[in-house]
């Protein structure tokens, strides 16, 4: 993972100038996006999630903002314990560098919300917590609209420690 993490920030110092002359163009294209997708999620033993993530965004140039949300399909069973994730939600920055014309490579950084429910038998608790979220990815054009997203994301919980995810997602731009 420190390789992918490597190779997006040495390909972002080499376009570094393309990025600058980008967002300088005034003709420089406002694109909308939706994603529709699954998220493996591991925090560990006891702690494994399928989520159901959707994404709204916008990109200008090589940069955009987006939002994610998110709900939990597959839970965790420990023993009599089960857990799933109730819902996440998250805003992002994101850069996009292109390697070829069907490819580009992604990184984004974040603020995110987690809510997990655990439960046995008719007792259920409820625990939320705020992260820090930051990954990398590529996306894969199919045709202009359609495009396949996978990416790696972390979501730093600082002293509750993390959980790394794995999604991989349908891309339809506007």
């Amino acid at each position: 993972m420190k390789l992918l993490f490597g190779a997006v920030a040495a390909a972002s110092l080499i376009a570094a100038p393309a990025f600058a002359q980008d967002l300088l163009q005034p003709n420089a294209k406002v694109a909308a996006y939706g994603t529709i997708g699954y998220t493996y999620a591991d925090g560990g033993p006891g702690a494994q999630f399928g989520v159901i993530t959707g994404r709204l965004g916008v990109k200008k140039g090589y940069f955009g903002i987006e939002a994610e949300g998110g709900g939990g399909v597959a839970g965790s069973h420990v023993g009599p314990v089960d857990t799933h994730v109730d819902y996440e939600i998250a805003g992002y920055g994101i850069a996009t560098i292109p390697v070829t014309t069907n490819l580009q490579l992604l990184a984004r950084i974040g603020y995110g919300h987690t809510q997990v429910s655990a439960s046995v038998s008719n007792f259920a608790v409820r625990a939320s917590d705020n992260s820090v979220n930051y990954g990398a990815g590529g996306i894969f054009s199919i045709n202009e609209h359609d495009h396949i997203r996978a990416d790696y994301t972390r979501y730093d919980f600082g002293n509750s420690g993390g959980v790394n995810g794995w999604s991989i997602a349908y891309v339809r731009k506007f």
